[in-house]
């Protein structure tokens, strides 16, 4: 929440945010990334079982901006990956495409992520899991427009 209350300070001058885009009383700040409440979990080092019960885990998963997290959950027979932002094109998980970078008015190289060797290793993360979990991990990302139309059946709200 610290991001969207004090910004960037200029470090990161494409990104916009409302202030007041959580509330305070419907919103609380999670534990330390790296807090002895982590623990390994796949190809991740520090994650946290959400509600102590196995089901809902929250992933550290750096990339666009601080905070940025992911949620693995079980379900009776598979996981899903809730990517969120982790990748922009599904190509970036599969490997056929890289995080791109442009440059900006000063000479200087941008990218969507704010530490892009951040979001790399979120990534190769990602596909590590899809690695060893193969079929039994489905990846939701916000930017899949590939998913969003081929499982519009699946869109919220549903069960899982």
């Amino acid at each position: 929440m610290d991001v969207l209350k004090n910004v960037l300070g200029g470090i990161d001058p494409h990104q916009h945010f409302e202030p007041d885009t959580l509330p305070d009383d419907r919103s609380r700040e999670l534990s330390d990334p790296q807090g002895s409440d982590r623990k390994p979990l796949g190809p991740f080092s520090a994650v946290l079982d959400l509600f102590d019960d196995g089901y809902v885990f929250v992933i550290d998963m750096p990339r666009d901006l601080p905070g940025h997290l992911n949620l693995l959950c079980r379900t009776k027979d598979r996981w899903l990956c809730f990517s969120r932002d982790s990748f922009h094109d599904p190509r970036l998980l599969t490997g056929e495409k890289e995080i791109e970078t442009w440059t900006g008015l000063e000479g200087n190289a941008l990218c969507i992520h704010l530490d892009k060797d951040a979001a790399v290793v979120s990534i190769e993360r990602l596909r590590e899991l899809q690695r060893v979990a193969g079929e039994l991990v489905e990846f939701i990302a916000a930017h899949d427009e590939e998913w969003w139309e081929k499982d519009n059946e699946k869109q919220f709200p549903m069960l899982l």
